[in-house]
């Protein structure tokens, strides 16, 4: 267990190796909060991108972590990506972000594997809750 850590805030014992973080969002200045909070939370960003394939081939390369994606970026189909991961790479925990909240978006999402939804514009607190569901 020598590459491990207890978490006192979420009372878990937590893998530093997988405690790797890639954001795919469409505004990059919305992600402020989330990178700040990752930082600070000693996650290894592993990569912040609006491009999809970007986002996949990083998770490819890393295998385990949290990736968040963006709903709303044109062109990705939200739920083929995230079926994709869930399938080939159950180890990577998803966090859907997204400025409109509807429950048949939530169950969909949630369905496919996903452990959290934030809404934009991202806050701190939310965040938070949002990475207190991530199992690592």
């Amino acid at each position: 267990m020598a590459n491990t850590e207890y978490d006192f805030a979420t009372g878990k014992i937590v893998d530093l190796a997988k405690r790797k973080a890639i954001i795919l969002i469409g505004d990059m200045n919305g992600a402020e909060p989330l990178v700040d909070l990752l930082r600070k939370s000693r996650y290894r960003m592993l990569g912040l991108t609006s491009d999809s394939a970007v986002a996949l081939e990083l998770v490819r390369k890393h295998k385990a972590g949290v990736i968040f994606i963006d709903t709303e970026i044109s062109g990705i189909d939200v739920n083929e990506i995230l079926a994709h991961l869930k399938r080939r790479f159950p180890a990577f925990n998803a966090i859907m972000i997204s400025s409109k909240v509807s429950k048949e978006d939530i169950v969909s999402v949630s369905g496919l594997g996903a452990v959290g939804y934030l809404t934009k514009p991202l806050q701190e607190e939310a965040i938070r809750r949002g990475m207190s569901r991530v199992v690592l």
